[in-house]
């Protein structure tokens, strides 16, 4: 949408619409399957919300707006690229921690 030329206006509010129905199908997926783990959910669950309202309050002008979600997009493909190109055996698989640590 940034390079489509949307305003910030429009591209927050489509951007949750959209990551709350992929999270909501992910979800069910993994339900379906029995691979749900309320263990690894709970952190994302806590401190995803708040930090969403943070996020969401946010009106940062347009050339620093642009600018930072292209690093962020630029920085989660070389995160997916890397961890695909990755052998099976280096991709670590431990459990998140059953308490957040915040310091």
């Amino acid at each position: 949408m940034g390079v489509a030329g949307f305003d910030p206006a429009v591209m927050k509010p489509t951007a949750l619409a959209l990551n709350i129905v992929v999270a909501a199908i992910g979800t069910f997926q993994f339900c379906c399957a029995r691979l749900f783990s309320w263990r690894a959910f709970y952190p994302y669950g806590v401190l995803g919300f708040p930090f969403s309202l943070l996020g969401g309050g946010l009106h940062l002008p347009l050339r620093i707006y642009y600018p930072a979600v292209g690093l962020v997009l630029l920085a989660a493909a070389i995160q997916m690229t890397r961890a695909a190109l990755a052998p099976a055996g280096e991709i670590p698989t431990t459990r998140p921690p059953a308490s957040v640590r915040l310091c």
